[in-house]
């Protein structure tokens, strides 16, 4: 991994294992794309609003590339705070791979398109 990495929780104090657990898989993009600049996680709890109907864990993953920025978020009410935050980040990861492939595939065609073309 070669791009900086900046992980921020707000609400909660998170363990040792879900800290390692989300730079795991922030070093892990560069295995789908290898110009990353910079990448921010931001999870947060509303544990201290929801008293009765469990906590709500935001997660969202911003990626700088040379020539854009690839966001998502995703998010899960749940009643067992440690497991229930992993699986959002993991979810969050996920749906953060499939944009980057697609941010793949697209710039792929369009170096295509100009080779084709003579440019």
């Amino acid at each position: 991994m070669n791009f900086p990495t900046a992980i921020a929780l707000h609400g909660f104090g998170a363990s040792d294992a879900l800290r390692r657990d989300v730079l795991e898989r922030a070093q892990g993009l560069d295995r789908l794309i290898d110009d990353i600049l910079a990448c921010r996680i931001s999870i947060e709890s509303d544990s201290h609003r929801r008293l009765h109907h469990g906590c709500r864990y935001c997660v969202r993953i911003q990626v700088t590339l040379p020539c854009t920025e690839i966001e998502v978020s995703g998010s899960m009410t749940a009643c067992s705070p440690e497991y229930d935050v992993q699986r959002t980040v993991a979810e969050t990861f996920g749906v953060l791979a499939l944009r980057i492939d697609d941010y793949v595939r697209r710039r792929c065609q369009a170096c295509d398109r100009h080779v084709a073309a003579g440019t």
